[in-house]
């Protein structure tokens, strides 16, 4: 961050000291991260986990000229990553586990410039 740390907001320093997602920043496989779809109002983003794993970014970007919009409901279909079968998902975020799931997962009102930040693993 490019900020005086000792004015930054609750939300901000939890982001910061999220174990879940500094695990996936410092992830050994070392990938970067790749868009799935287009430039579109909800983008997919996913990265491959040295341990099979694939971190998934759902973002709602909303309507680009807008300072504001509304939730979306994003869903990631499992195939996008090559993951078949039953996927454990667990929410970044939330630092908790979701549930197991077969062909996709949506998460429900993702707020406008928000992120859904998941780890999907083969259950």
């Amino acid at each position: 961050m490019g900020n005086d740390m000792r004015n930054v907001t609750e939300e901000s320093k939890a982001i910061l000291k999220n174990k879940d997602a500094i695990a996936v920043s410092q992830d050994p496989l070392g990938q970067m991260g790749i868009r799935l779809t287009g430039n579109i109002p909800q983008q997919i983003w996913s990265r491959e986990l040295a341990n099979g794993d694939v971190a998934v970014g759902l973002y709602n970007r909303g309507d680009p000229e807008a300072q504001n919009g509304p939730a979306a409901d994003i869903t990631i279909k499992f195939q996008m990553v090559n993951m078949h079968g039953s996927v454990s998902v667990y929410d970044i975020w939330k630092n908790a586990a979701v549930g197991s799931f077969t062909s996709s997962y949506t998460a429900k009102s993702v707020p406008f410039h928000g992120t859904a930040f998941l780890r999907l693993s083969a259950a």
